[in-house]
């Protein structure tokens, strides 16, 4: 087992999910005299909370909790560079390559993880009609076949099986998972 789990502080809020996953990792990845700051700051800097849309759509709409042009990737980039942190983004070409880098970037702390798509995530409610929603969580663990997640929709310590969780990246259409993960001098 690779576990990180018992020291990486959660934070919750669906709809802050990459700014609380950040938090989480910045946490673990440096640790520092001062404290890093609140997740609404960290969210500020992202430059994503400023505005809000409604997408139609067959089952009613969709709210999402930022403006319709923003990219998240680009918003943690943005966060991570105004905090004078770095990390290292991998886009591995399929499951198979991103368990073995998974298992490598654990040892060196946990892994922020995403976008996945809410659909694929089953301890969701409702999660079925959650297709094409954008979630980030944090790996803290590999066991055997299982990835031990904390996800900051408000359900830390989470399991699942391997296969679901990449279905979750897999479901976005993304051509590839997306890893960070602190890079030297973080």
């Amino acid at each position: 087992m690779t576990g990180w789990e018992a020291v990486v502080p959660y934070e919750g809020n669906s709809p802050y999910c990459y700014s609380s996953a950040l938090r989480m990792c910045l946490e673990t990845w440096r640790a520092s005299e001062s404290p890093w700051p609140s997740v609404g700051f960290l969210e500020s800097l992202s430059t994503m909370p400023f505005g809000v849309f409604l997408l139609p759509s067959s089952e009613g709409p969709k709210l999402f909790f930022s403006p319709l042009s923003v990219d998240p990737d680009l918003g943690l980039e943005r966060t991570v560079d105004s905090l004078a942190a770095r990390w290292r983004t991998e886009h591995p070409p399929g499951p198979v390559q991103a368990r073995g880098l998974l298992r490598r970037a654990l040892e060196e702390g946990p892994v922020l993880a995403g976008p996945l798509d809410m659909s694929s995530l089953p301890y969701h409610p409702g999660h079925e009609h959650l297709r094409g929603v954008d979630h980030y969580v944090v790996i803290t663990g590999l066991e055997g076949d299982r990835i031990r997640i904390q996800d900051p929709g408000g359900y830390p310590e989470m399991v699942l099986p391997q296969g679901t969780f990449f279905e979750a990246w897999r479901g976005r259409g993304s051509p590839s998972p997306i890893i960070r993960t602190p890079s030297a001098g973080s």
